[in-house]
């Protein structure tokens, strides 16, 4: 209350033209604790943290450095930092250069500053830039995408690889962090992660304690289609005579990878066989799937029935049960229909079209839901032993007389089903469908009273390949110190992991999904 009486006292003194001493204000004191951490960049800097005690209370802060060994100190914060602050990042230090910093907190004048803080020095080193980055395609199966670069530095904890839509890294820009690569450079990166027809720009940097290099030189590829369907790697099945076990995957030319699918009940894969020990190992006895989209027939224009394609796993056994050395893939195609006049029909597909002239009601024999089949025709591309890819497999190329109409795309729901993302289509729900090499539609034309039929909904069963595993992770320091100890706290950001094996360097690891190290 005096000190108020005597600062009103002299502001009225001063307006009357009297001339008086006012005391001044206590000096702040000196923030302590100053410590300089190294930031990853870009842009590499240093973070600057500090306490301060109160009172007496101070305006602001004022960050001072000097380039070692240098002691002159020169001003980073113009006009000053807000009271209260306790941190300050330099983002203007250029890697190698070592500095001294100090902070000073200050009051208006003519109340002296503080004394300067504690000194503190850091040298912000980052590794040496990679360069001579290139990209090539792998034909696979399955597709995937080589990256290799030159390592030109010996101090880098790992590699951050950058990958986007354009040359400018902003459309739909990732992170990938890798570990360092302990053998001779240059080294690699297998990005599987693409889809056949996409173009994508990659680039590398060294990570380092301090901070992440430059980057290197922008390399771009555009993936191109696969020619048609591709076989994944033969997955064996241990304890069974070998050669056994079926493809883990069928990947179309539009990039999707379908597994077979499991038993449920939604899918039209058959059951264990009670005592077969390989069918109990691989889940099913006779038959499963790795696509299967059919047509709704409605009924419309007076036709019933079924029309499927398929990617079907099977058995070369003489009862078709499963039987190691004799799996075999094929590719069918089943159109079973009852007809409600004779005459020329032709059915158009996503995968081709199909004539069958003079039709005779009855005479193709056989019955589909107590129903006479007028069409009964099956197409088995494929089915022979051990043959999952190349000429005579359930994906052979095109040809005009032993396979005019190759299943090259999986039909793909328009709307997301049941267990997306890892279903690709559940077997159930009636759907739209694009994707078609032809079209997305199954059009029947006849004589009359047929016309022409139009059939746009699907349902589809499949299974999508689990994603690949990016693995990537962030990091803290605490106490925010250049001092050691410090307690490093990484925390994972990979996509698709469920396991974790972290490697410190020092021989030590974790299996923590977010570990600390000391």
């Amino acid at each position: 209350m005096k000190a108020k009486m005597r600062f009103i006292l002299a502001v009225l003194m001063m307006l009357q033209g009297i001339i008086v001493a006012v005391p001044a204000l206590a000096a702040p004191l000196s923030p302590s604790n100053l410590a300089a951490t190294a930031v990853a960049g870009p842009p590499l800097g240093v973070s600057l943290t500090w306490t301060h005690t109160r009172p007496p209370l101070e305006v602001g802060f004022r960050v001072e450095r000097a380039i070692a060994p240098s002691t002159t100190f020169t001003n980073l914060t113009g006009l000053g930092l807000p009271a209260g602050s306790t941190s300050f990042t330099d983002q203007t230090v250029t890697a190698g250069v070592t500095y001294n910093y100090r902070v000073i907190a200050f009051n208006l004048d003519p109340t002296p500053d503080s004394p300067p803080s504690n000194t503190v020095t850091i040298t912000a080193t980052v590794p040496a830039a990679p360069t001579l980055l290139t990209v090539t395609q792998q034909a696979g199966p399955p597709q995937t995408v080589t990256l290799s670069w030159t390592d030109n530095s010996n101090n880098e904890i790992g590699f951050r690889i950058e990958r986007a839509d354009n040359a400018g890294f902003t459309l739909n820009p990732v992170q990938n962090v890798r570990t360092a690569n302990t053998a001779a450079a240059p080294v690699t990166f297998i990005d599987a992660d693409i889809i056949p027809g996409g173009t994508y720009s990659y680039r590398v940097s060294a990570l380092g304690v301090s901070g992440a290099s430059a980057t290197s030189n922008v390399a771009t590829i555009t993936v191109t289609a696969a020619a048609g369907m591709q076989a994944g790697p033969v997955v064996p099945v241990a304890g069974f005579t070998a050669p056994n076990g079926f493809p883990l995957y069928y990947q179309d030319t539009l990039g999707t990878k379908l597994n077979l699918l499991p038993i449920t009940a939604v899918n039209f894969a058959d059951g264990v066989i009670p005592g077969n020990a390989y069918s109990a190992a691989l889940g099913f006895g006779t038959e499963a799937f790795y696509y299967l989209a059919a047509p709704e027939i409605t009924g419309a224009g007076g036709i019933t029935g079924v029309i499927e394609f398929a990617i079907e796993a099977i058995f070369g056994s003489p009862t078709g049960d499963a039987v190691p050395t004799v799996e075999a893939v094929m590719a069918r195609t089943r159109i079973r229909l009852s007809l409600p006049v004779s005459g020329d029909y032709t059915i158009q597909t996503p995968y081709g079209t199909r004539n069958f002239p003079g039709i005779v009601l009855g005479a193709a024999g056989g019955q589909l839901g107590g129903a006479t089949l007028d069409i009964n025709f099956t197409e088995d591309i494929g089915a022979i032993p051990r043959i999952f890819s190349g000429a005579n497999s359930p994906i052979a190329p095109a040809d005009p007389v032993l396979n005019p109409n190759p299943i090259t795309v999986f039909l793909r729901p328009v709307a997301p089903q049941l267990g997306a993302p890892a279903v690709f289509g559940d077997g159930v729900t009636p759907t739209t469908v694009t994707g078609g090499p032809l079209r997305n539609t199954v059009i029947i034309t006849g004589p009359a009273p047929v016309g022409t039929v139009t059939y746009s909904n699907w349902t589809i069963n499949g299974k999508i390949l689990a994603a690949p595993v990016v693995p990537a992770f962030t990091k803290s320091i605490a106490p925010a110190t250049s001092v050691a100890p410090a307690v490093v706290t990484f925390t994972s950001t990979s996509t698709g992991a469920t396991t974790f094996a972290w490697d410190f360097g020092d021989g030590t690891t974790s299996t923590l999904p977010n570990p600390s190290k000391t």
